[in-house]
């Protein structure tokens, strides 16, 4: 899962003493989530509408077949925004959002929404005067995969609800699991083959299927596809 937050915090930060009162129900990430979907617009076709940005969003090749993303720089735009504004996606939310950045304060906001169904014009925002820097180094790179810590329960009693029910578990001290050892993800045909090799070695009977180091077949070959397994 990718990290789809962590890229506004800052902004979010030099922004927030000077949030209006009157718009305190509005999150200040939501204006930078926009303003990303309008960079990225701004970046394809500055004179496209900027209601259509969910659009480009969904994962579907629209932008390839109306000629907007024509290089692979520009499929990059598209792949880290589609990943950062996954939300926003749908036609109703993103609408919804754009008219609720509307509703903003100018000296806030990064860009001029004239009416529907026009381009918007960036402007020069009196805070988070770096923005825009930030956008552009969002879409040149992919996002980081969240992470976060996974804590394990210890002994004694838990509850927790079961079909709506609160019930309870009381865990003995005798199963406290040993710390797991952590790995990297696999990037490629070496590291997979090297982790298949680790678990082969250390396995008493080969999975089905597998291949030993040497190359040679470890069982039954795989149904279905006849690959390896990943």
């Amino acid at each position: 899962m990718r990290d789809t937050e962590s890229w506004y915090r800052h902004l979010v930060s030099d922004i927030s003493g000077f949030w209006p009162q009157e718009h305190g129900g509005i999150k200040p990430s939501l204006l930078f989530q926009v303003e990303l979907g309008l960079r990225l617009m701004e970046r394809l076709d500055p004179e496209r509408p900027a209601d259509g940005v969910w659009v480009l969003l969904g994962g579907y090749p629209f932008a390839r077949a109306g000629g907007l993303a024509t290089t692979p720089d520009e499929e990059r735009l598209l792949v880290s925004a589609r990943h950062l504004l996954w939300t926003l996606r749908r036609r109703r939310m993103w609408l919804q959002s754009l008219e609720t950045y509307r509703e903003l304060p100018e000296r806030l906001r990064g860009y001029r929404l004239p009416s529907p169904g026009d381009p918007a014009r960036r402007a020069e925002p009196f805070v988070a005067t770096g923005r825009f820097a930030t956008y552009d180094a969002e879409l040149r790179s992919m996002p980081g995969f969240a992470r976060r810590e996974l804590p394990l329960a210890s002994p004694g009693s838990h509850r927790f609800v079961e079909r709506r029910r609160i019930t309870s578990v009381t865990l003995p001290e005798s199963l406290r699991p040993a710390p797991a050892p952590g790995h990297g993800s696999p990037r490629g045909t070496r590291e997979r083959n090297g982790l298949c090799t680790y678990l082969w070695r250390n396995s008493r009977t080969p999975p089905d299927g597998w291949t030993t180091p040497n190359g040679r077949s470890a069982g039954p070959p795989v149904t279905g596809s006849g690959a390896s397994p990943p």
